[in-house]
Order: C-alpha cells, then sequence, then structure tokens
C-alpha cells in the first residue's frame, strides 16, 4: 500500500518539476485543479498543474505487476483579449507546444525513475474557455511503471 503511494507521488513530483522545467518562471501552479475556472487569474498570466486520472493494471503482465497511470497536464492562459478569437488561438497554439515540450522531456526522461518502463499516448482534451477569462489546455500522457509486489 504504502509503496504504491510513493511510486505515484515520485511520478506526480517527476510531473511538476519537467513542467517547472520546461514552461519557466512566470508559470505559476494552479490552486484549484478540479475546479479551474475558480483560480484567479487577475493575479496570474499563465498556470499550470498536474492531476492524477486513471489506473489499470497491464492483461498481459503476468509475473511482474506493471501498472498504467494516467496524469493530466493542465495549461492556463488568462486570454488577456477576450474579443479577439485570434488571440485566443495564438495562446492556444503556444499552450499544445509548451505540453509537447513537457511530454517529449517526459518520454525521453522516462522520468528519471528506474521503475518506469514507458511514457506514452499523448492526448488533448478539447480546448476550454473558462467563465473566468481563461483558456485551459488539458493534456493527458500515460505512465507505465513496475509495481513492486512485495
Amino acid at each position: 500500500g504504502d509503496q504504491a503511494m510513493n511510486l505515484v507521488e515520485q511520478i506526480y513530483d517527476q510531473l511538476v518539476a519537467i513542467s517547472v522545467d520546461k514552461l519557466g518562471g512566470n508559470w505559476q501552479r494552479l490552486k484549484k485543479i478540479y475546479e479551474p475556472a475558480q483560480n484567479d487569474f487577475r493575479n496570474i498570466e499563465q498556470g499550470f498543474a498536474i492531476k492524477h486520472s486513471a489506473a489499470a493494471a497491464e492483461s498481459n503482465a503476468t509475473k511482474v505487476f506493471i501498472l498504467s497511470q494516467q496524469f493530466d497536464i493542465l495549461l492556463a492562459d488568462r486570454a488577456a483579449n477576450r474579443d479577439s478569437d485570434l488571440a485566443i488561438q495564438e495562446r492556444l497554439n503556444n499552450l499544445y507546444s509548451k505540453a509537447d515540450d513537457i511530454f517529449k522531456e517526459c518520454v525521453r526522461t522516462r522520468l528519471s525513475l528506474d521503475f518506469v518502463t514507458h511514457v506514452d499516448s499523448l492526448q488533448f482534451k478539447e480546448p476550454e474557455l473558462l467563465t473566468n477569462g481563461a483558456i485551459l489546455l488539458t493534456a493527458s500522457l500515460d505512465v507505465r511503471y513496475y509495481l513492486d509486489p512485495y
């Protein structure tokens, strides 16, 4: 039990660290992860969060227990110019690009964790325009890792 939690925690921390590294200093962590529209974008321009998502055992792994865990990367930008859809599209293109940078680094390094076997399956949910005026892009990725059965 504790061991499994510890592994997820390490994965989570690495996802945060890589995101911070790839996004740069002016990005701030979102305080409201489950209700992104509740974040206050008056004081921040760009924000991010990492969210735990679904996990499932790999069916073909017999002797060694491999778990496939999905994580969401939330990238939000205060769409300063709400009256211009073009400005929003430009900012969205930038969010996709940032998500791609994060994903590629996660794949390349396998999160620098020896129990992680793969990082793959990048997917994007449909972008959202939030009621607080921000645009939100949610990217998800799969992290496959060994669970110590003992």
